[in-house]
């Protein structure tokens, strides 16, 4: 199926499209050896019904009842929003993708013994670069995936755009530091983190629509301290004795349906 809509060459190895190279990156090695060594995929596999909730159920049921062509972005280590898209209809057509080789090997090795269907499809890529035909997807998903893209955002979003079929969706969640919060911040304090880490105060919400999605939906989540966090962010943010509490939102990203006589 890949190779129908793809517009770059890859190599199909074992049911997988490489749009990168099969070896993992060298920063992620060790990362990524732990990852097969555990067998973590399979474990968040396992306990998807525990993690979903309301707001994961009634996103889910939205992008599931689509009838076409849905990609899965940057589905990490707990597969985003794709095991719970399978979980409300097992014989959506999926394509399951991420930077890292091995996300993407795992999770079909993972699918391949729980599921046994063929409608899932599986391609390792960069965002930013989107390796498929103009408007062949009808929906794209990413649940805690825009927010690790490794590379320039604004570019992926107008790759995102630019595959997603007229009428088609992108649904993702967003997390960020809002305007309200940030202005509670001691001067110095969000001087520093705007110098480190600008992108936490970015809710890409303008920059959406400057892509050329003209209708977006916003859905509240929630917020959430970093302050018992084990991150790099947090750990500055110790430093400098504060902690960021960041709200979290489903977007509902619609592209608009081109208008034919």
């Amino acid at each position: 199926m890949i190779n129908t809509i793809a517009n770059k060459s890859f190599e199909m190895i074992n049911g997988i499209a490489y749009f990168v190279p099969e070896k993992e990156l060298d920063y992620n090695i060790e990362w990524a050896k732990g990852l097969v060594e555990d067998k973590f995929i399979e474990y968040q596999w396992n306990r998807r019904l525990e993690l979903k909730n309301d707001t994961i159920k009634n996103t889910t049921k939205k992008i599931a009842s689509t009838e076409g062509l849905i990609l899965e972005i940057c589905a990490g280590p707990g597969g985003g929003f794709m095991p719970h898209i399978l979980d409300e209809n097992i014989n959506a057509n999926i394509i399951v993708n991420d930077l890292s080789p091995t996300i993407v090997k795992e999770w079909k090795k993972t699918l391949d013994k729980k599921c046994n269907v063929k409608n899932i499809h599986y391609a390792a890529f960069d965002v930013c670069d989107i390796p498929f035909n103009d408007e062949t997807i009808d929906v794209i998903s990413g649940y805690g995936g825009f927010v690790n893209i490794e590379g320039d955002k604004i570019k992926a979003l107008k790759e995102i755009y630019r595959v997603i079929k007229h009428g088609g969706m992108f649904v993702t969640d967003h997390i960020f530091v809002t305007n309200e919060y940030s202005k509670k911040l001691p001067k110095k304090e969000y001087n520093i983190l705007m110098e480190r880490f600008p992108t936490i105060f970015m809710d890409f919400y303008s920059e959406t629509l400057d892509v050329g999605f003209e209708n977006i939906e916003n859905v509240f989540i929630g917020e959430w301290s970093n302050e018992n966090d084990e991150s790099t962010l947090a750990s500055l943010c110790r430093e400098l004795r504060i902690n960021i509490v960041f709200s979290t939102y489903i977007r509902y990203c619609y592209k608009k349906r081109n208008n034919v006589a």
